[in-house]
């Protein structure tokens, strides 16, 4: 039998429903609030509770120690529904996370309201262990798993780092990349490392 994994999930404009003492995520963009609290039936606070009772950290992310951000597109259809989803990073998260925030964003169906226009929203995900890293200060939405936390052998952030340096140095080109994306799943706006990556991907080319 499958195991369901429940997350945390902190959002910073939906106060009443914090359950933990991490470092609160930025609010949502006035655009994107706008656009919830006009189409979706409840408003922003609805949205929030929907996310939270229904987006699950994937089991495969955490017996991997998948952790990173997710930068989410939405469209809507004047009928109420929606229309695409988009992923803007670089580097895909992988591991059933997209695949589960997709999910649960169409399971949101009849949960918006009709209007002529398309309107656009735009939200950061972050899948993490709590405690472990602070959230980077762009992340709206932040989910986490107590089981990823307890973790040790799970690799932050700063060791991730040392070791991208150190396989650079050796110029071991694949190793590099891999590391390099993985770092770019964690801090995907990194004009750095997606400058190292694209150069990586030049060279292994080559």
């Amino acid at each position: 039998m499958s195991r369901i994994i429940y997350p945390l999930l902190l959002i910073s404009f939906y106060t009443s429903l914090s359950f933990s003492q991490v470092k609160q995520p930025n609010a949502l963009d006035s655009t994107t609030i706008n656009v919830l609290d006009h189409r979706f039936i409840g408003g922003t606070a609805a949205f929030c509770k929907f996310v939270i009772e229904n987006l699950r950290y994937p089991k495969e992310a955490v017996d991997n120690c998948r952790v990173g951000i997710s930068s989410v597109t939405v469209k809507l259809r004047p009928a109420g529904a929606i229309d695409s989803i988009y992923f803007n990073n670089d580097v895909g998260l992988g591991m059933g996370i997209e695949e589960e925030i997709t999910r649960c964003l169409l399971g949101t169906k009849g949960r918006w309201t009709r209007s002529l226009d398309h309107p656009v929203l735009t939200f950061t995900l972050s899948f993490q262990r709590e405690g472990i890293e602070e959230l980077p200060a762009f992340v709206n939405l932040s989910i986490t798993n107590p089981i990823l936390t307890q973790r040790t052998g799970c690799v932050t952030t700063k060791s991730l780092n040392a070791a991208f340096e150190k396989a650079r140095k050796k110029k071991d080109y694949k190793h590099t990349l891999y590391l390099c994306e993985e770092l770019l799943r964690r801090m995907p706006d990194s004009a750095a490392y997606k400058a190292e990556r694209a150069s990586l991907l030049k060279k292994l080319a080559e």
